[in-house]
C-alpha cells in the first residue's frame, strides 16, 4: 500500500492488516527471524484509508517527554505517548523541510482485552518528535487505517511510533503484547536509507508513565538497521 501524501511528501506503510492465530503468553519478542516468518503465522484482513477528520486529529499528540530513569536504556529517551524511533538531521539543530518521505510495514496486533477501555496506534509519519504538528499514516484499533496532516509542518524528523492516543490526556494503552516494524527508511535532507542511516541521527524511544514505570519497551534496532519491536508491559 503506498500513498502519496501532500505534494512534496512520501508517507508509505505497507500495513498487513491481520488478526493473530497464536499469541505469545510471556510476551516473547521475535530475534532473528524472516518477516516471511511472521506474516506467516497471520491471516491479511481487508484494510482500508479513512481521512481524519479534524476533530479526530487531536486523538493524536506530539511526542511528550516523559521522566527519564533506570528503566530507560542508554541512548534512549523517555516519553508518556510515545514509543518507537525518531530521526533527524541533528537533533541539536534540525534541519527544516529535510524530510521527504519516511515508510515502514507492520502486522497489526490482535489486543488482549482488559477490565477497561484502551487505546493504541502504529504510525510512520513526520514532525511531531520537536515539532508541534504531525503528519502520519497508520493503524487504529477501533478505524482500520487513518492519517492525518498538516499545512504548516516543518518536516524536520521522521518517525515510527507506536502510540498511546491522546484525547483530553493520555489514554490508557491496549495490551497489544508484541508491535513488529520493519523496512522502516525515509529520506531526509536527499539521502535515502534506514532509520539506523550513517546520514543522520536517530533516537530510540520507550514509553513510561508519569512516575518513571515503563509502559512498554523498545527494542535495539536489529542488524538491517531498519526493523526493531515494541513489548507491552503497562497501561
Amino acid at each position: 500500500m503506498k500513498l502519496r501524501f501532500l505534494s512534496s511528501i512520501m508517507l508509505c506503510s505497507l500495513v498487513v492488516c491481520a488478526r493473530a492465530l497464536a499469541h505469545d503468553s510471556e510476551h516473547n519478542q521475535p530475534q532473528n527471524v524472516e518477516h516471511s516468518q511472521i506474516e506467516s503465522s497471520y491471516t491479511s484482513i481487508e484494510c482500508t484509508i479513512i481521512p481524519k477528520n479534524q476533530s479526530e486529529s487531536n486523538f493524536s499528540h506530539p511526542h511528550i517527554p516523559g521522566p527519564r530513569t533506570k528503566s530507560v536504556p542508554a541512548g534512549q529517551v523517555a516519553s508518556t505517548n510515545w514509543s518507537g524511533y525518531a530521526a533527524e538531521t541533528n537533533f541539536n539543530h534540525p534541519k527544516k523541510n529535510s524530510v521527504s518521505a519516511v515508510s515502514a510495514s507492520w502486522i497489526v496486533p490482535t489486543v488482549i482485552a482488559s477490565g477497561g477501555d484502551t487505546f493504541s496506534s502504529i504510525w510512520v509519519g513526520i514532525d511531531g518528535y520537536s515539532t508541534s504538528t504531525v503528519e502520519q499514516i497508520g493503524t487504529e484499533l477501533t478505524v482500520p487505517t487513518s492519517f492525518t496532516q498538516s499545512s504548516s509542518a516543518l518536516r524536520e524528523s521522521a518517525e515510527w511510533i507506536v502510540e498511546a492516543p491522546f484525547f483530553n490526556g493520555i489514554l490508557p494503552l491496549s495490551d497489544f503484547v508484541t508491535v513488529y516494524m520493519w523496512g522502516c527508511m525515509a529520506t531526509i535532507n536527499g539521502s535515502t536509507g534506514p532509520i539506523g542511516n550513517h546520514s543522520w541521527q536517530n533516537v530510540g524511544i520507550e514509553m513510561v508513565t508519569n512516575d518513571g514505570t515503563p509502559k512498554d519497551l523498545t527494542s535495539s534496532l536489529l542488524p538491517d538497521k531498519g526493523s526493531f519491536f515494541v513489548r507491552w508491559q503497562h497501561q
